[in-house]
């Protein structure tokens, strides 16, 4: 499990690299107003953004979401719901976390900005081809059961 969440949330893992991939797309973006610009160098300092640190982050995402996509599949073969064993486990309420950095919930269980919305959306085809059906019915599955909706920040 613990391997799994390093891959998902540690240094270089999924929400490292779409991190990444934000601050890329803002600082290249000439229609970045100061402010935001400012922020995102912090963020950018934070996680070692550089052009070169950014280009392979889309692979990383895919490769990860492939994994946990495979396990998750391993795991419905067997007949078990969850990512680890028999029950619920960190795992899996991070990655339903985690799956706002693809794919945020609907506006009626997470409301948030437009903008925002579009900013988190993942739009990278590799990426989302990556995402399988059963990684969103997970995500799905775990806030219906043991997380609170609607989200309220």
């Amino acid at each position: 499990m613990f391997g799994y969440c390093n891959e998902l949330c540690g240094e270089n893992g999924f929400g490292w690299s779409k991190r990444l991939t934000m601050i890329h797309a803002t600082e290249t973006n000439s229609k970045t107003d100061d402010a935001t610009r400012a922020f995102l160098t912090l963020l950018g300092k934070k996680y070692g953004y550089s052009p070169a640190a950014a280009e392979p982050a889309f692979t990383r995402m895919t490769q990860i979401l492939q994994l946990l996509g495979a396990r998750l599949e391993q795991q419905r073969a067997k007949g078990s719901r969850f990512f680890i064993g028999n029950q619920l486990s960190t795992l899996d309420i991070y990655w339903a976390a985690f799956a706002a950095l693809v794919q945020p919930l609907p506006q009626a269980l997470c409301p948030m900005a437009t903008g925002y919305r579009t900013f988190y959306t993942e739009t990278n085809p590799e990426v989302r081809a990556a995402v399988s059906p059963s990684l969103l019915e997970h995500r799905d599955f775990i806030y219906r059961q043991y997380l609170e909706l609607p989200i309220v920040f």
